[in-house]
């Protein structure tokens, strides 16, 4: 388990969200959000990622299309997080 004040605030339902998003060409994309936190400004949607330095793009897009995904799912605004272990 991951030691940080967002991943230990999060209830258990709020970790491990399944989301599921259309892409630019109809295709179905599912996914898993590691943590949704809530703030005045909306939703985080937070992907969890092991990495050495910066993330990929590839791991930034992944984080992006699960907000989206969420933002769409919700209704309300949604930002991408990554919190790199």
């Amino acid at each position: 388990m991951i030691s940080h004040p967002w991943v230990s605030a999060a209830g258990a339902d709020r970790r491990a969200i399944p989301v599921a998003a259309h892409d630019a060409r109809g295709a179905v994309i599912e996914g898993v959000i590691d943590l949704v936190r809530e703030d005045p400004e909306g939703l985080v949607a937070v992907r969890i990622a092991l990495a050495d330095g910066d993330p990929s793009e590839a791991l930034r897009a992944e984080a992006v299309l699960a907000a989206e995904a969420l933002a769409d799912a919700t209704g309300k605004r949604v930002r991408a997080a990554l919190l790199l272990a």
